[in-house]
């Protein structure tokens, strides 16, 4: 018979991975990277739809500037008035199984690649509609009676184009020559998160950054599945050092003037055990940016034992965190420990290494978990930090009571 104690946590573990808090799907209000269950077939029976979301509201500007056509194999093509859509290369290593699939979205699957160094490598374009709003990954939805995918309305993942090592730096760097920025924007996902959501979020973020560099997407063998937190979990440790590797390769393979590395949720515990492990394996990383969001790690042992390791990997680290998160409040229950994400009195700022941005207030998904990819103030802020290179005070940031730095014009929850 389950004692009081194990059903309480098994409860609590299945609200948390119910709650699939890298939240996603085709709903504006939540993030379609970090949790789209698996596709249903469409109910047999009629439903009415949802209520309509209302349009967050957005900080200025609404849009950002766009990469100049034709300047360059990169970002040619990417604003073609006789489109209805536009295009994002977006490179990628992974070290999920390959599959036999034939469809795009599921050449890569949930298992670990045990083969060889692990890693696979290639790119793909993504198809970013006319129509796209800001902060959006849009996908077809039943209720719209949308069974399929059309680049004049979706977010869509092109057949991707797999590559060995040698052939993918050597594209990179020739894409880089002609690109109009020699920098790199590497995106790491988090929980529950399949490969083409993994690629169509990362080319969503530089769409609507108005990215001129490279795009490059890290997917590590998430499950995709919202009761597989721990198994999640688990991976996340185990593709740290490849990871690492990805790094590392980058900065000896290529030539990049600025590489900015934006992770999310249990993708910024990847990451942060990818930057300890290539300082404890004695390589000095060069990054530009390093951006945490929303981080679910336990924050303790990031500030006491992490951290100090990965100082000097970045010229700038930042992390962005919210009171208002309630999938991390879950995580915290879940996990026993307080996850760094979380804003309030236990906020880990640490001014001389790291500069925590207080996002409170900002989300209006139900679990608050998904504002660094759609919401204004936090998009627009990104923006003034990857694309301006601007300091905290110059992003009109204001400095809280905790040290921390606050939106303007929010107020914490």
């Amino acid at each position: 018979m389950m004692s009081g104690g194990s059903l309480s946590r098994r409860l609590v573990a299945w609200v948390l991975v119910g709650a699939a808090f890298c939240a996603g799907s085709c709903s504006p209000s939540k993030d379609p990277a970090e949790a789209r269950a698996p596709e249903a077939e469409p109910p047999a029976i009629a439903l009415a739809p949802p209520p309509a979301q209302p349009e967050p509201e957005m900080g200025t500007p609404k849009t950002f500037p766009r990469p100049a056509p034709g300047g360059g194999g990169e970002a040619a093509g990417m604003e073609d008035s006789g489109r209805i859509y536009s295009e994002v290369p977006v490179y990628f290593a992974t070290d999920r199984k390959r599959t036999d699939a034939l469809e795009p979205d599921g050449r890569f699957g949930p298992e670990r690649n045990l083969e060889g160094e692990h890693l696979s490598y290639g790119r793909a374009m993504i198809t970013i509609p006319k129509t796209h709003r800001m902060g959006t990954v849009e996908r077809p939805v039943w209720w719209r009676f949308e069974f399929r995918e059309d680049v004049g309305k979706h977010v869509t993942l092109m057949e991707p184009e797999v590559m060995s090592g040698e052939a993918f730096y050597g594209a990179m760097r020739a894409a880089a020559a002609v690109a109009p920025g020699k920098e790199l924007l590497l995106f790491v996902h988090g929980f529950n998160v399949g490969y083409a959501d993994a690629m169509r979020r990362t080319g969503q973020l530089s769409y609507d950054l108005g990215f001129g560099g490279i795009t490059f997407c890290y997917s590590w063998p998430s499950q995709g599945e919202v009761a597989k937190y721990l198994v999640d979990k688990e991976n996340s440790e185990w593709t740290a050092p490849h990871l690492a590797k990805v790094l590392g390769d980058l900065q000896r393979e290529t030539r990049f003037e600025k590489v900015h590395v934006i992770a999310h949720s249990m993708g910024a515990r990847v990451l942060s055990l990818a930057l300890s492990e290539a300082r404890e394996a004695g390589f000095s990383l060069d990054l530009h940016n390093v951006i945490l969001a929303a981080p679910d790690m336990d924050a303790d042992i990031f500030r006491e034992q992490i951290l100090p390791k990965i100082k000097g990997s970045a010229r700038r680290l930042t992390m962005y965190a919210s009171s208002g998160d309630q999938a991390l409040n879950l995580s915290t229950k879940f996990n026993g420990s307080r996850r760094l994400g979380l804003s309030g009195d236990g906020l880990v700022v640490v001014p001389e290494l790291m500069d925590t941005v207080d996002a409170s207030g900002v989300d209006t998904s139900l679990l608050g978990h998904s504002y660094y990819g759609s919401q204004g103030p936090v998009a627009e802020d990104l923006f003034k930090l990857v694309i301006k290179g601007l300091l905290p005070p110059e992003r009109d940031l204001v400095l809280g009571r905790l040290g921390e730095w606050d939106l303007p014009g929010l107020k914490p929850q």
